[in-house]
């Protein structure tokens, strides 16, 4: 949508609705139930939260331009069976899968009888917290993310995880989504928005390429702080001297 969005080629749109067309929606329980790979073929199920929320994320971003009846009733049925498809720990951290056809039963034995891969998802649950919150926002699901008490930040888990912050940068994550909400201080928000800066920005190379074992796949997602709240981005400049940003209002 971001190359729409700067060149305004309907081609793009084109181009996006026919890669929307061609997965398969179930109706009955309301996701998408197959993986398509660029030559066309179909894969088998993917049961991983969050591709199923950035997929409907990225189908309510070409909404706002095209007018798809079909598609948009995949959407709206996605959306209405959302908190079902959800599950949380009691820390309300976002379990990976969808909670779908005994998954979370099956997990949970899983992670009974195997304490590496239970180590594993909870690292992996940590790493995708906030990128899953991300998609909520986009969804205009903030009674999910504010209401049900969604939001993590005091937790070792995210420290811990080889899926955080130098892989998905979810201070930048986390900061988008605080900088909506009115109850968050800007000064907050700027602590999150650095960090990500003081851990993984790398000033010789001008890139997030420090302490990261996937740098290209860290900067790619640099596109997020698109989502900062605008009044947030006018307010903040770099300071060089200090390396970091800093609050001008």
């Amino acid at each position: 949508m971001a190359s729409y969005e700067h060149t305004k080629n309907p081609e793009v749109l084109d181009r996006l609705e026919s890669i929307y067309s061609t997965y398969s929606f179930c109706p009955i329980n309301s996701y998408w139930i197959d993986r398509v790979e660029p030559d066309g073929t179909k894969l088998s199920f993917d049961v991983t939260l969050n591709h199923q929320i950035w997929f409907a994320a990225g189908l309510k971003l070409l909404l706002n331009h095209r007018s798809k009846e079909k598609l948009k009733k995949q959407l709206l049925s996605f959306i209405s069976q959302l908190k079902k498809h959800m599950v949380s720990h009691k820390s309300s951290l976002i379990r990976h899968h969808l909670a779908i056809n005994n998954s979370i039963l099956k997990d949970n034995i899983r992670r009974f009888i195997r304490p590496q891969y239970k180590v594993d998802m909870l690292k992996k649950e940590y790493g995708y917290h906030y990128f899953n919150l991300l998609g909520l926002y986009i969804l205009d699901e903030k009674e999910i993310i504010y209401n049900d008490k969604k939001i993590i930040i005091d937790s070792d888990g995210f420290v811990n995880s080889k899926y955080g912050s130098g892989y998905n940068p979810l201070y930048f994550e986390a900061a988008a989504i605080l900088s909506h909400d009115k109850n968050v201080s800007n000064d907050k928000v700027l602590e999150l928005f650095n960090k990500q800066f003081s851990e993984h920005w790398q000033q010789d190379s001008f890139s997030f390429s420090r302490n990261t074992n996937d740098g290209c796949t860290l900067n790619a997602r640099l596109y997020e702080v698109l989502y900062l709240n605008p009044k947030f981005i006018d307010i903040i400049k770099f300071d060089v001297n200090a390396s970091q940003w800093k609050l001008y209002d």
